[in-house]
């Protein structure tokens, strides 16, 4: 008796999925209230979260922080360009302002900006 053999094969094909964007994570260390006499330095670690989804290019994530008038803010890196779930972080020292009595909280807030 003769035998058949069937073979079957299937090609499976994925067509491109589409870009969902998200907002990315922010955090700063020390999270920790902090406290400088006016002239001081203080220095924090900025660290960015890309929660972009999986199909969307890397992003470029311009930093900047937001500090009271007479005050200063310099990262150590201007951008962090960063993957989708890729996540990079940066230092940033602020110089406190000579307002203030012999020492005040440091008041912080930071965004990122990102680049098409």
């Amino acid at each position: 008796a003769a035998m058949t053999t069937a073979i079957a094969s299937e090609v499976v094909s994925f067509s491109g999925g589409s870009c969902v964007e998200t907002a990315p994570t922010v955090g700063l260390s020390p999270t920790t209230t902090v406290t400088s006499s006016p002239g001081g330095v203080v220095n924090y670690t900025m660290t960015v979260t890309n929660n972009d989804g999986a199909y969307c290019a890397p992003a470029t994530f311009d930093l900047a922080a937001v500090v009271p008038s007479g005050w200063s803010s310099v990262f150590n890196a201007s951008a962090l360009s960063l993957a989708p779930g890729q996540s990079g972080s940066a230092g940033l020292s602020v110089g406190v302002g000579q307002n203030g009595g012999s020492a005040m909280k440091l008041p912080l807030g930071a965004r990122i900006q990102t680049q098409p």
